[in-house]
């Protein structure tokens, strides 16, 4: 397995749907979404009836935080990543736009 470089990771930001199967990657981004969700929401309901993670409170918190901030990393990354329409260049591409609109007006 060969390490993703940064200026990689950009330009995925950047130009969108240069994954090869931005399909797959939304797929997956969902489905890592919703396994989360699941895990936060049965350790919730386990608390609720006495059943507890023998871990500290502030252990348990700090993990559920790395978890989500992971889970929102991706999201962001799968969505700019997948998506021609969103990302970096896009916002620029659409600010410049407007900015030709008015000129011409």
């Amino acid at each position: 397995m060969r390490a993703v470089k940064t200026d990689e990771l950009i330009k995925a930001l950047d130009h969108g749907k240069i994954i090869a199967n931005p399909e797959s990657w939304k797929n997956n981004t969902a489905a890592i979404t919703a396994v989360s969700s699941l895990l936060t929401l049965v350790v919730g309901i386990l608390e609720i009836f006495g059943i507890s993670i023998p871990m500290d409170d502030g252990v348990k918190v700090g993990m559920a935080t790395a978890l989500w901030s992971c889970v929102g990393a991706l999201n962001v990354f799968a969505t700019f990543a997948t998506s021609a329409k969103v990302g970096i260049t896009s916002s620029i591409a659409a600010k410049r736009a407007a900015k030709k609109e008015v000129k011409d007006a």
